[in-house]
């Protein structure tokens, strides 16, 4: 059995190891003894899987670009302490440009200890001197700084797995419509309370359409996403607000058509509505008298896209 041993492990380590196991005379054990020899032996042996980890968001109106510094990732396994990977240099990326299924890594490849993991967080810097994070406005040219309102929403408590000798690739959904907030009075950074969901990406699926009469006057349209059958359908700063949005965008086609798409959903029952009120509803604000149309179910499934037209 010692003969096995040395096979199975090979390496500078394993040797190590194994020349141990001989030299404490285990060959010459009861074979009870020298399982239990193995047994504390093994764990030395490190079983470890590969993390992609990538950062999207749903859209926001009003601006045209949202650039958000990220400076780290923690990881924390179910059984262990928390992992901090620092991003040297840290990574400034504009969350806008990712809207309808676009990504930016985060962690690329990432080397992690199998198992079970109870949380991950964000560390992400935005303390209002728009030297790290910062919008444009819609004019595309005036830079107003990203104040960090609340850093409890960096933290999301969602379990995900990482695979013995396999590789997950997960996505964070920055939710923009939620997490930036107008500056308050008296003030002009806009404020960042970050709302964010983990999703396993090759689980996923999404959802895209086209939208009639989404370029009518004064119509600032989006499609909402509840979760479930038969959902309550309210605004974003209601008990009942979407889980997450697109905002509908005209495309270079003649004649002008408006399509939107919802990417990185797990697999199951959705209710969709339509809004041409996008620009008006705050998330700070319940129960705003947001018209929200056209109730449509729909079931996403992993990896496709299903179709949903207004």
């Amino acid at each position: 059995m010692i003969n096995k041993l040395k096979q199975f492990w090979r390496g500078h380590r394993a040797q190590r190891v194994a020349r141990a196991i001989d030299f404490a005379g285990v060959g010459n054990m009861p074979k009870t003894i020298h399982a239990v020899a193995m047994a504390a032996v093994l764990p030395l042996v490190a079983c470890n899987g590969h993390v992609n980890l990538d950062v999207t968001d749903a859209a926001v109106d009003k601006l045209s670009k949202v650039y958000v510094q990220f400076d780290s990732v923690t990881l924390k396994p179910a059984a262990a302490g928390a992992v901090t990977v620092t991003l040297n240099p840290p990574l400034t990326i504009d969350l806008l440009a990712l809207e309808g299924g676009g990504t930016s890594r985060l962690l690329n490849n990432k080397q992690l200890s199998d198992g079970s993991y109870d949380s991950l967080s964000l560390g992400v810097s935005a303390d209002g001197s728009g030297k790290d994070s910062y919008v444009v406005l819609s004019d595309g040219t005036t830079k107003v700084p990203l104040l960090m309102s609340s850093s409890a929403g960096l933290t999301l408590n969602s379990r995900f797995k990482v695979d013995k000798d396999g590789t997950r690739n997960y996505v964070i959904d920055f939710n923009l419509r939620k997490s930036v907030l107008d500056p308050l009075t008296g003030t002009t950074a806009y404020r960042l309370a970050p709302k964010l969901r983990l999703v396993d990406r090759d689980a996923s699926g999404a959802i895209a359409g086209s939208v009639a009469g989404a370029g009518a006057t004064g119509c600032s349209p989006a499609v909402y996403v509840y979760a479930g059958s038969g959902a309550t359908l309210g605004d974003e700063g209601s008990a009942h607000a979407p889980l997450t949005s697109a905002l509908v965008k005209a495309q270079a086609t003649t004649p002008v058509t408006y399509t939107y798409k919802v990417a990185f959903l797990d697999p199951g029952t959705y209710t969709l509505a339509l809004t041409c009120q996008a620009d008006a509803d705050s998330p700070e604000i319940a129960n705003e008298s947001i018209g929200l149309s056209n109730a449509t179910e729909v079931q996403v499934q992993k990896g496709t896209t299903a179709t949903v037209n207004f």
